[in-house]
């Protein structure tokens, strides 16, 4: 019989001994070990391991790790950039207000190698600004406008700028694609003011990049340019768009002007030189400047109330255009001239007794075969302003047919119009107005479209030459030839007068005439004081004899009359003898 174990039993070897374990059976031994398992699963209680604690709670750490991790991130988002120059992956961070908003993943050339792609891992708090309102550029050190920005990427390395757009956009829509600009807009959303238009047949002066070029108004810079647009079909004008901050912008009326700050305006005013520049900024970069409205028009109460957001305004080329379209009312007149017009041209000053009163609208070659002399001369249309001498204010129809009227007069009295060098130094020509001889039968032309004709002359340099053209005809005229005859005649004359003897001989005789009488007169000098005594002896004499005399005889009459007689030829002598000594040739050639 085969002895099993005790299980209560103390030995420590419970196991058979081989030797037995050698003479049983396979059958026997399985029967035993299930017979001790039994006995095992009913005696022993169960036991959980406190070890087991650990694994959960890291797995559940883990969990929520996980969950946290897959919970803070925010949305991937590509962004399309012309270059990306600057930017690398794992440290190009996007930021909104210096805040990081995201890190660049990855950047990669776009599948028609014109662009990259730009791979952002986005931050949670930013998904909710992830709309198509949202705009994206790259921050590098960068000269735009005239000021340079992004200086603080020198150090730090460059970033992805990051504008949402206003909050609570309505009809915006979540986006996950976007495509960068290539310069910063001028204007974030949380940047206070107004957007404007103004029209401009060309850039000009403010560049093929005008976003960023400043604006003024009264020398402030009080905002922006945003950038342009260009008409689809490339026929008509550009449209710049243009932002104001605010205060400034109710600044900006709907009768204010818009000009081009760009430029410099040099000319000579009050008789001294003047160079006018908004500011060295604008000279470099471009810009854009406005003013108040002018006069007439708040007067009519359309030109003060502020601009609504988006309103269109013309930009002009500077200043003085812009000023000059206060002047509304304008009289068309024209005139011709067959003479150079120099620097002529449409804007030209009209003047008159060195006002301006209008300015040239047109400058046109008139083909005149059957009705000039030249059979070409230039046609010069002008616009006159009678603003410009009118009281300040509106002027009615009334006042414009008065204005005719007197223009109508003024031709009567001949009034002429002349091209004439306005300045020496800039070399600018302007039309000026005068009056010239009346005419004999003054007639007043006026033109198909209601124009007024001015009768032209030539002025300035072309006057000069064409009086002296009207003197050298009148020289061709004269009978210089016969002239030159006559006075070769003349002149050989007196040249044998001259040179015959019987000349020498006369004037020989004249010379000794005048010897001789020179003679008499130093004679009758020295012996004249001696005659003088002698004629007042015999005086006195008289005048004792006639004292002798008494009463009224003849005898005493006469002898009277002779003694005043002798007194009178006494003085006469005197005076002729005084005379000759002072002018010998009286005795030839008489007393003049």
């Amino acid at each position: 019989m085969t002895e099993f174990p005790d299980p209560n039993s103390s030995n420590e070897n419970p196991r058979p001994h081989h030797s037995r374990r050698a003479y049983e059976s396979g059958e026997q031994i399985s029967e035993r070990f299930q017979e001790d398992e039994d006995e095992d699963a009913i005696l022993r209680p169960t036991r959980v391991s406190v070890l087991w604690v650990i694994p959960v709670i890291a797995i559940g750490i883990s969990l929520w790790m996980a969950w946290h991790y897959f919970s803070s991130q925010g949305p991937e988002i590509t962004i399309s950039f012309e270059s990306g120059d600057g930017l690398n992956p794992g440290q190009t961070q996007v930021k909104d207000l210096a805040v990081p908003m995201g890190t660049v993943k990855e950047v990669k050339l776009a599948d028609d190698l014109t662009h990259v792609q730009v791979l952002v891992k986005m931050s949670r708090n930013a998904t909710h600004f992830l709309t198509d309102k949202t705009r994206f550029w790259i921050v590098r050190p960068q000269v735009s406008g005239g000021t340079i920005s992004g200086l603080e990427t020198i150090m730090s390395g460059s970033y992805i700028a990051m504008d949402p757009g206003p909050p609570n956009a309505k009809h915006a829509e979540a986006k996950t694609s976007f495509v960068g600009l290539e310069t910063p807009p001028g204007r974030r959303w949380d940047q206070p003011g107004t957007n404007f238009w103004v029209m401009t047949p060309s850039l000009g002066a403010l560049g093929g990049s005008p976003s960023g070029a400043p604006v003024f108004y009264r020398d402030l810079n009080v905002g922006e340019v945003l950038g342009y647009t260009t008409p689809n079909d490339g026929i008509g004008p550009m449209m710049v768009q243009i932002f104001v901050r605010k205060p400034y912008d109710r600044y900006l009326r709907v009768g204010s002007r818009c000009w081009n700050a760009s430029g410099v305006e040099v000319g000579f005013s009050g008789g001294a030189f003047k160079l006018q520049l908004e500011s060295l900024q604008a000279l470099l970069s471009g810009g854009i400047a406005f003013g108040p409205p002018v006069m007439e028009d708040s007067l009519t109460g359309n030109g003060g109330a502020p601009a609504e957001p988006d309103s269109v305004f013309w930009l002009y080329n500077s200043e003085s255009d812009a000023k000059s379209t206060r002047y509304k009312e304008r009289i068309k007149v024209v005139t011709y001239v067959d003479s150079s017009v120099g620097s002529l041209a449409k804007g030209s000053v009209v003047s008159m007794f060195g006002v301006q009163i209008g300015v040239v609208s047109n400058v046109a070659l008139d083909l005149c075969a059957d009705t000039c002399k030249n059979k070409a001369r230039v046609r010069i249309e002008m616009m006159l302003e009678p603003g410009r001498v009118a009281k300040v204010g509106v002027l009615n129809q009334s006042d414009i047919e008065k204005h005719k009227a007197h223009l109508l007069d003024f031709l009567r009295d001949g009034l002429r119009a002349s091209v004439t060098s306005g300045s020496m130094l800039t070399g600018e020509t302007v039309i000026a107005l005068s009056f010239g001889p009346k005419p004999k039968d003054p007639k007043l032309v006026y033109e198909n479209d209601g124009a007024i004709v001015i009768p032209g002359d030539p002025g300035g340099v072309n006057a000069i030459i064409d009086n002296v053209s009207k003197i050298s005809d009148k020289i061709s005229k004269m009978p210089l030839e016969q002239i030159a005859n006559n006075l070769n005649g003349l002149l050989g004359g007196t040249s044998k007068i001259v040179n015959n003897p019987d000349t020498e001989q006369t004037i020989k005789a004249l010379r000794d005439s005048l010897r001789s009488l020179s003679k008499l007169l130093s004679t009758t000098d020295k012996n004249l004081p001696a005659l003088t005594a002698q004629a007042n002896k015999t005086m006195a004499s008289a005048s004792t004899f006639l004292d002798a005399l008494s009463g009224d005889s003849d005898l005493h009459h006469n002898v009277q009359n002779m003694v005043v007689q002798m007194n009178e030829m006494v003085t006469t002598l005197r005076q002729l003898l005084s005379y000759l000594s002072y002018h010998p040739n009286a005795v030839i050639v008489g007393r003049h």
